[in-house]
């Protein structure tokens, strides 16, 4: 399916959304968005350094990619929810293998990021009974307000996040 422009007419605006349709399929082509017109998805994690952030295929699927931030050498993940190309999008259980660690995130995401209220389970996979769980609100894959932190002993803590910084308390 192909969108076509009206004829354009004598107004300023129409160079400046010619650019902008010109820059988005650049972009969608050139990787920004990863999908181009039925390409196979490819994962954009690989060769990557260590410790980069980048958008991964989750196991299992094709053209549906979520953000990952922090890479590690042995790096997977699967999403149980829905993809709206090319982003993993709506509830869902997104489960990130980092090595022996294991990130749990159930909520939802959009554009293949958290987004909304979010419990994050943190925990080894040969110990997962000394579990971490974290939750509290995400805006585009970013911590913000307050979050609970519960702890295998049992104790909590809040910690304040202002669009991803964690405020001194």
């Amino acid at each position: 399916m192909t969108a076509e422009l009206p004829e354009k007419e004598s107004h300023p605006a129409w160079d400046w959304v010619g650019k902008a349709i010109g820059f988005l399929l650049v972009a969608g082509c050139g990787g920004w968005f990863m999908y181009c017109q039925g390409r196979e998805a490819v994962n954009l994690c690989k060769d990557q350094p260590l410790g980069s952030h980048c958008w991964m295929v989750p196991e299992g699927r094709s053209s549906c990619f979520v953000w990952v931030e922090g890479l590690v050498s042995v790096h997977s993940v699967l999403w149980s929810g829905t993809c709206k190309r090319p982003f993993a999008d709506g509830e869902g259980t997104l489960v990130e293998r980092r090595g022996p660690l294991v990130v749990e995130t159930v909520g939802s995401l959009k554009q293949g990021r958290p987004d909304g209220f979010v419990v994050v389970r943190l925990y080894h996979s040969q110990t997962p009974e000394n579990e971490m769980v974290f939750s509290g609100q995400m805006i585009e894959g970013v911590r913000h307000g307050d979050w609970t932190m519960l702890l295998p002993d049992g104790t909590s803590k809040t910690l304040s996040y202002t669009f991803g910084i964690l405020s001194e308390s």
